[in-house]
């Protein structure tokens, strides 16, 4: 039986640079006794996720494949199942697996157990990676994403039980650990992957057991860039006459507006005020020391350090957008098409 490694992000925690790198690399990675299926997807296993996702309860991930009714929904699984066991049943060495949405879209215990029960049949004791990052740098990269997305709700601060699965990570883990069982959740933090390796890339090799150089390997550019407060708030305005989901399915068109204001010089990103950014980090004090202890083991248990006043000073209130600035990125985007 092969070995399975399914990461799980977090979101907005290099998740991107990740899957590009697996992507790109497939050959070289399977000679080395690494595989990164494609039937999953080609980059974010997304239909990994939306194979357990209760559709009855939640469309997102649903509208992103373009699956529209029940029949569409049943059709889907019997075809993901089909073609994930051709693909994988045969396979030796470790399977990687890589999806954000399993953290961020599956967030019963019925879902996540599905994904276990479905793993089962080719790895008894698949192991899970998760990233984690401070949560109010979290809450404003998820923001400035959302809008990517499609969103057309201002910024705000979301009420602790509404936040509780994305940012209670105590909350996050036990729930994988009672279908994978805590042996199996590996826990890293985003920073500590940056600062000890310079790369997300080298911190996950790590993880995933990949004892070789990675010299030679084709790197990816830069991921899932951040926009700046204007142009996101101006993408929040424009989602109202551009949705990101018609009748017909994904909004193709979008993703190149989405692509060009994300080549554009990105300023200041930052939505929380530093009383803020203080106190929704406070919020999840015990949790994360909880994290820090069960989980990583650590005698003074602290999982990340606290925002410094300077880090978060910029104060937002509201939208900061202004006719001129409007116009600039209109003709910037105008002068991308025309290019």
């Amino acid at each position: 039986m092969p070995k399975i490694c399914l990461h799980i992000g977090l979101e907005k925690t290099g998740t991107t640079a990740i899957q590009h790198f697996l992507a790109s690399n497939r050959q070289a990675l399977q000679s080395k006794g690494f595989y990164f299926p494609t039937s999953p997807g080609p980059y974010s296993h997304v239909r990994l996720a939306a194979y357990c996702h209760d559709h009855d309860r939640k469309k997102h991930l649903a509208q992103m494949l373009g699956i529209n009714d029940a029949q569409a929904i049943a059709n889907f699984r019997t075809t993901f199942a089909a073609d994930f066991d051709k693909e994988i049943s045969k396979r030796r060495g470790k399977i990687i697996l890589s999806s954000e949405h399993c953290s961020s879209r599956l967030n019963s215990r019925s879902e996540i157990q599905a994904l276990r029960d479905f793993l089962a049949t080719y790895d008894d004791n698949p192991k899970i990676i998760v990233y984690l990052r401070r949560q109010d740098e979290l809450l404003e990269s998820t923001y400035s994403t959302a809008v990517k997305a499609g969103r057309t709700e201002p910024f705000k601060i979301p009420t602790a039980a509404a936040a509780k699965h994305r940012y209670d990570y105590w909350h996050l883990l036990q729930l994988w650990s009672a279908s994978f069982g805590k042996q199996n959740i590996a826990v890293r933090l985003f920073e500590d992957a940056v600062t000890k390796h310079g790369s997300i890339i080298e911190d996950f090799a790590e993880a995933v057991g990949m004892t070789f150089s990675l010299a030679g390997f084709t790197r990816p550019s830069i991921q899932n860039r951040r926009l700046g407060c204007d142009t996101v708030e101006f993408l929040r305005l424009l989602n109202q006459a551009l949705p990101n989901f018609s009748e017909l399915g994904p909004n193709r068109s979008r993703a190149e507006v989405v692509r060009i204001l994300e080549d554009l010089p990105a300023g200041d990103s930052r939505f929380l005020t530093a009383a803020e950014r203080l106190a929704f980090f406070a919020r999840y004090k015990e949790s994360n020391a909880r994290v820090a202890a069960e989980y990583l083991g650590r005698e003074n248990p602290t999982l990340f350090a606290t925002p410094t006043e300077e880090k978060g000073k910029t104060q937002y209130s509201g939208p900061t957008l202004t006719v001129e600035r409007a116009i600039e990125l209109t003709a910037a985007i105008w002068s991308n098409k025309r290019k």
